[in-house]
C-alpha cells in the first residue's frame, strides 16, 4: 500500500519543453529573422540598372574564325602538309667552292683511301714513352707525333727536338713526375711521353716479298705471339741484328704495336717495317716458291736452321707462347727445327728463343755445320 504525499509541499509541475535551444529552426536570432534562412539566388538580386547587359557567351564552334588563322588540322592532315622549302642555294662566286649540306655528310666509303686512313689513324692516339723509344720516334718519324711532355733530367737531351716541334707549332712542355705519370697513364714513363698518331700497318705482298728474296734477305714471321712485351722483344732483337722487316699473322691472339711494345723496343719499332698477313697458311705456300719456310715447335726438330744445298732465303716462323704454331700452319713448312737445351728446364721464352734464331738467320754459317747443335729452333712461352 503506498504512503500519501507529504502535507504542505504541492506536486512538482511539468517543466516546458525549450524551444530556443542551438539549432532549433524555431529559435528567434537575435535580429528577430531565422538564423538558417536561405540567400537568394544569384539572378534574384537587383542589378545595377546603369550598368550595360553582357552578351552571353558563344560556344567555340559558334565563335567566327580569323580569316588569317588556319583551321585546326587533324593529325591524319597535319602528315598530308607539304614540306616547308628550304633557304634557296645562294649563288657560287666565281672560284669559290660549293660547300656541302651539313645534314647530308659524304659517305666514307666515297672518300679517297688517304682520306679514310687518316681518319682511321685519328681514332686513338699512342703515348710512347722512355727516352730511347721517343728519340728515335722523333728522329725518324716526328711528323707523326702530336704532343711531347718530359721532366727536367730529359730537358737536355730534348731540346733539340723542341726546337723542331716549336717550328711545326706542336706543343711541347717541362712538367713534373706527377703530371708525367698522369698523361703516361703509367709510372713507368722514363721521363717523357711522346703523344702520336698510330702507325698504319701494311698488307703483306708475297710479290714483295719474292724482291726481298732477290736480295738475300731472311723473313721473320709472328703466328700468334700474344704479349706485346713479347712483342717488344723481338722487334728489338731483330733491329740489333739488322733484320728490317717483320710479318704478323691474322690470328686471333697476335698482338699488334702497342704502347707497351714500343716501350720495350727501346726504338727499334723506327728501324724494323711491320706487315700484316691475312690468310696465313695461304700466304707461307705462295712464299716456298722464293724462301725455305721453316716452323718452330718444341723438341719435334731434327734439322739444322741452315742447308749449303738450297740457297733461298729463310722465313721463320715462331707462334704463340702457350700453344705454339697450329696445325695448318705447321703443314704448310717445309720443315720443323728445335733448340736443343739441357733438359733441366722444358723451354725458353719466345723472346729469349727470338733472340737466338735471329742472331743466326742474321750471320749465317760460312761452312755447312759452322752452329750445328747451337741452333736448330724453339718454340716456347
Amino acid at each position: 500500500m503506498g504512503m500519501p504525499p507529504r502535507a504542505g509541499k504541492p506536486a512538482r509541475a511539468e517543466r516546458p519543453t525549450r524551444t530556443d535551444t542551438p539549432g532549433h529552426p524555431d529559435r528567434p536570432s537575435a535580429s528577430g529573422r531565422p538564423k538558417n534562412t536561405a540567400r537568394p539566388e544569384r539572378e534574384d538580386r537587383p542589378r545595377n540598372s546603369d550598368a550595360p547587359e553582357r552578351p552571353e557567351r558563344t560556344q567555340r564552334s559558334e565563335r567566327p574564325q580569323r580569316p588569317d588563322r588556319a583551321q585546326p588540322t587533324s593529325k591524319s592532315q597535319r602528315s598530308q602538309r607539304p614540306e616547308r622549302p628550304g633557304r634557296p642555294d645562294r649563288p657560287v662566286r666565281p672560284g669559290q667552292t660549293q660547300r656541302p649540306q651539313r645534314n647530308e655528310p659524304p659517305e666514307l666509303h666515297d672518300r679517297p683511301e688517304d682520306a679514310r686512313r687518316t681518319e682511321a689513324s685519328h681514332e686513338k692516339s699512342l703515348r710512347i714513352t722512355g727516352l730511347p723509344a721517343v728519340s728515335a720516334l722523333l728522329e725518324h718519324n716526328g711528323r707523326l707525333v702530336e704532343r711531347l711532355f718530359f721532366d727536367a733530367r730529359n730537358a737536355a737531351a730534348l731540346a733539340g727536338f723542341c726546337r723542331e716541334l716549336g717550328k711545326a707549332r706542336k706543343p711541347f712542355r717541362q712538367v713534373d713526375t706527377e703530371e708525367l705519370a698522369r698523361v703516361a697513364g703509367t709510372v713507368l714513363h722514363g721521363g717523357v711521353v711522346a703523344v702520336t698518331r698510330p702507325r698504319h700497318i701494311p698488307a703483306f705482298d708475297p710479290a714483295e716479298a719474292a724482291r726481298w728474296a732477290a736480295e738475300g734477305k731472311p723473313l721473320l714471321l709472328l703466328d700468334g705471339i700474344g704479349n706485346p712485351h713479347n712483342l717488344g722483344a723481338i722487334v728489338r732483337t731483330a733491329a740489333f741484328f739488322g733484320l728490317d722487316r717483320i710479318v704478323i699473322s691474322d690470328h686471333p691472339a697476335q698482338a699488334a704495336p702497342s704502347e707497351a711494345s714500343y716501350r720495350v723496343a727501346e726504338g727499334g719499332m723506327e728501324h724494323v717495317k711491320i706487315h700484316r698477313a691475312s690468310g696465313f697458311a695461304q700466304v707461307l705456300k705462295q712464299l716456298a716458291a722464293s724462301y725455305r719456310v721453316l716452323g718452330t715447335a718444341l723438341g719435334r726438330g731434327q734439322q739444322s736452321l741452315h742447308r749449303s744445298d738450297d740457297r733461298r732465303p729463310i722465313a721463320l716462323i715462331l707462334g704463340n707462347e702457350e700453344e705454339g704454331l697450329g696445325r695448318e700452319t705447321l703443314n704448310a713448312c717445309e720443315g720443323i727445327v728445335t733448340l736443343a737445351g739441357s733438359g733441366k728446364v722444358q723451354s725458353l721464352n719466345v723472346a729469349a728463343t727470338a733472340a737466338i734464331l735471329i742472331h743466326d738467320l742474321a750471320n749465317p754459317p760460312r761452312r755447312q755445320g759452322r752452329n750445328a747443335g747451337l741452333v736448330s729452333g724453339s718454340e716456347a712461352g
